[in-house]
């Protein structure tokens, strides 16, 4: 059978099988050695190259921006009553507040002044911030503004994002996104807005309202829902500006082509912010919850009918530091995880959802950045949530947790320890309840350097244990200039931690940022021995060598084109011994982006693989061991997000092992208006091999529903031909006032192996939470 990994709820990283190993030929031990010569050396000779040729023109050309440190200011008003949160700036507060504008573009004519224009002001009570800002535009009529839920993807609509840097570090950050529609879009910025965490949840309020000359957002940010140094008087501030027609994209702290959006160091500033009173800083969010569950499988157990409670709490212990403790922990409003097929040897990787995990969780990455998406997951992670509370894919109750994350001084803190319970599987097999720690400080370095260790240990109440313990760096000797490395090493029963003879991982990269070009190359040995089990490893017993170059130049013609684009990557693999294992390049041949938004990519890759071992990739069907080569090319296309009907899809041709495979992906957003939207995807592999053929199709239906900002319902379906199942998760979320929820949940699946369809299981919950702040 095809591996694939789901789960109601949400699922864990699929394990890899186990097989016999089967003896290697010497004759092919030598022929792989001698292939890891030249590719190595010419790829990095190459990347060297390539960087030193480019960066001193682009290092002149980005030098008087990088040394000017004078950044735009706006003074916050202090005023006794907050304005009423209604989208109208017509409050005598607003009135004598400071008025900024002079927004910058950085896409699609970079330096230039925005087409509309745009105001705001910052005023504060003792409790909150409030943001009014005015969207000016020539053609309101043209305002594109179709998402209205919470946490939608905002990147699509008119919208305007707010930075604030509140310790002012020049490396973290909250981010505050909102539309005309009066949307809400979070999330935590960390690591200069490297990794944006938008699974992270605030309490705040915004109101928006179109007029005859565009639209206006009135925003309240309780200080309370931020975190921020006690004394200090003035904050990191940027504010983004998309105007989606154009696909024009402005800030008011200019961000050129060579950083990300949420650039923390580049943001302006706001200044004057005296006698903040967040309170006592205490939230306590106890939830209700009541369950019925069937199951229509012979044998299996029928969850039957539950009620249950438990609770949440946040204290803001310092300004800097929080105190998160949950008790009874239920993640049951948590999405279903899409399916995949998985047709390699390795894990699939599921990103976090679950709340509790979720803020400040960029304090705890350690070591190389984890720069990959969900369908090529990191190669290695030291700490990874949701290794804790699953087992064989099946969960695991917690219960009880704590955790401690934030900032004093120049120190960043974590410390989580969580509580799983004893808990029978569906074989038969008891987990015994087991503590999970994870102990992680990094000291800021200058402006943007950090230098950190990490500890994690889980504790089985059976005896057994894993703990892992590393060092690691992050140098940035510039904004284009990124060095990072780590070292760590673990230990399981019979083991010594200082016992470095297979027990350890390490790595090195380098990343160089430009407007035109970009680069990085990293190398990584992850040895035999080393088992994190609070962490993610694809494959151990290896060196890695990874390389990237990106080349997008911005051609000057008007034939609608923003940019072009060229890449090249490649990924080497050997064991420690030097031996070629894995050679996974892509060359991206022409890269088109149009000023519409649209793309067009077309891509070629060649890949070697040696398997020690075969592995089953269908029921009765191994792919033998041996060396492998393939070849293939592709094309992507995207087409531009803010239409009421846009595209998304790749489609690969090419060699897989002994034959030949067709595999795409595609979706279609419908975007009906600010109440409906809809994503219709198809993921398909055609594979033929000698030894047999099989297609597998994974269909999945999205209908959104929002009423209101608060109130919203959505249907996420999902058909997958090779697990011969069809699952639907329904979920109705009211949030009946800011961060506290009503859900009402509906998961059910169905096995679609024959011609009657007959239901596997079945459930309906209904959560209950309220939120009392101190």
């Amino acid at each position: 059978m095809v591996r694939s990994a789901a789960l109601s709820g949400w699922s864990a990283v699929q394990s890899v099988s186990a097989f016999d190993a089967l003896p290697r030929r010497a004759s092919d031990l030598s022929m792989r050695k001698l292939r890891t010569r030249t590719p190595l050396g010419g790829l990095f000779s190459a990347l060297i190259a390539a960087i030193l040729v480019t960066s001193t023109s682009e290092a002149a050309q980005q030098s008087a921006q990088d040394s000017d440190s004078s950044r735009p200011t706006i003074g916050a008003h202090a005023v006794d009553n907050g304005p009423g949160i209604d989208g109208v700036l017509d409050e005598p507060e607003w009135a004598d507040a400071e008025v900024a504008g002079d927004f910058t573009q950085r896409e699609p004519d970079p330096g230039e002044p925005a087409s509309e224009s745009t105001e705001f002001r910052v005023i504060y009570t003792r409790s909150t911030l409030y943001i009014g800002v005015i969207a000016y535009d020539r053609r309101p009529d043209q305002l594109i503004a179709d998402e209205m839920q919470r946490d939608s993807m905002l990147e699509n609509d008119d919208s305007v994002s707010i930075l604030l840097d509140t310790f002012h570090d020049h490396r973290n950050g909250f981010l505050f996104e909102t539309n005309a529609n009066g949307a809400r879009s979070d999330a935590l910025v960390e690591a200069e807005g490297s990794q944006p965490n938008r699974q992270w949840d605030g309490v705040w309020r915004v109101r928006s309202t179109r007029t005859t000359e565009g639209w206006i957002a009135e925003i309240a940010i309780p200080f309370s829902t931020l975190r921020f140094s006690a004394g200090n008087d003035t904050w990191g501030f940027n504010m983004r500006r998309l105007v989606r027609r154009r696909s024009e994209e402005t800030f008011w702290s200019p961000i050129g082509l060579e950083a990300n959006g949420t650039r923390v160091s580049l943001a302006g500033h706001i200044t004057g912010l005296n006698n903040l009173q967040p309170g006592l800083n205490l939230r306590v969010k106890p939830f209700a919850l009541g369950s019925s569950g069937r199951s229509f499988e012979a044998g299996a157990e029928d969850p039957g009918d539950d009620l249950t409670g438990g609770a949440d709490m946040r204290w803001g212990v310092t300004q800097g530091l929080t105190l998160d403790m949950t008790y009874n922990t239920d993640f049951a409003q948590v999405e279903v995880d899409e399916q995949r097929v998985n047709l390699t040897r390795f894990s699939l990787f599921f990103p976090e959802k679950r709340e509790f995990f979720l803020e400040n969780a960029g304090i705890f990455e350690f070591g190389p950045p984890a720069g990959r998406s969900d369908f090529r997951p990191p190669f290695f992670k030291a700490f990874f949530s949701r290794r804790i509370g699953l087992e064989n894919d099946e969960r695991v109750p917690i219960d009880y947790g704590a955790r401690l994350t934030g900032r004093v001084g120049g120190w960043n803190i974590g410390l989580l320890d969580v509580q799983t319970e004893t808990t029978p599987l569906d074989e038969g097999e008891i987990v015994p309840s087991a503590n999970w720690g994870v102990v992680r400080i990094k000291r800021n370095l200058g402006e943007r350097s950090s230098i950190g260790a990490i500890f994690t240990n889980r504790q089985s109440d059976a005896g057994d244990w894993n703990r892992a313990a590393g060092v690691d760096f992050d140098v940035n000797p510039s904004a284009r200039v990124n060095l990072n490395g780590f070292f760590i090493a673990s230990q399981d029963p019979g083991q010594k931690l200082t016992d470095l003879s297979d027990n350890w991982a390490a790595g090195a990269g380098f990343v160089w940022r430009g407007s035109t070009w970009r680069a990085n190359a990293e190398y990584q040995e992850i040895r035999e021995n080393f088992n994190p089990e609070m962490g993610f490893l694809l494959r151990e017993g290896v060196r890695r060598y990874n390389s990237n170059v990106d080349f997008e130049p911005r051609p000057q013609n008007n034939l609608g084109l923003r940019s072009l684009s060229f890449n090249l990557r490649s990924e080497i693999v050997t064991d420690t011994e030097g031996t070629l294992e894995t050679v996974d390049t892509t060359v991206r041949l022409l890269g088109l982006q149009f000023r519409s938004g649209d793309r067009l990519t077309f891509f070629g890759s060649y890949n070697y693989e040696f398997l020690e071992e075969p592995f089953e990739i269908q029921d009765d069907l191994f792919i033998p061991q041996g060396e492998y080569e393939s070849f293939d090319v592709g094309v992507f296309v995207t087409t531009d997000g803010g239409r009421p009907v846009s595209f998304f899809g790749f489609w690969t041709l090419g060699d897989f092992y002994t034959g030949k495979r067709t595999t795409g992906s595609s979706r279609v957003t419908t975007r009906i208006n600010k109440h409906l939207n809809m994503a219709t995807s198809w993921n398909h592999n055609n594979v033929d091999l000698p030894q047999g053929s099989f297609v597998t199709n994974v269909l999945q239906q999205r209908v959104n529903l929002a009423l209101t900002p608060d109130l919203f319902f959505n249907t996420f379906a999902q058909i997958n031909d090779a697990d011969d199942l069809f699952a639907i998760n329904a979920r109705l979320n009211w949030i009946y006032k800011p961060g506290a929820d009503l859900f009402l949940v509906y998961n059910q699946q169905w096995d679609t192996s024959g011609d009657a369809f007959p239901a596997i299981n079945r459930a309906v919950i209904v959560k209950f939470t309220y939120l009392l702040i101190l």
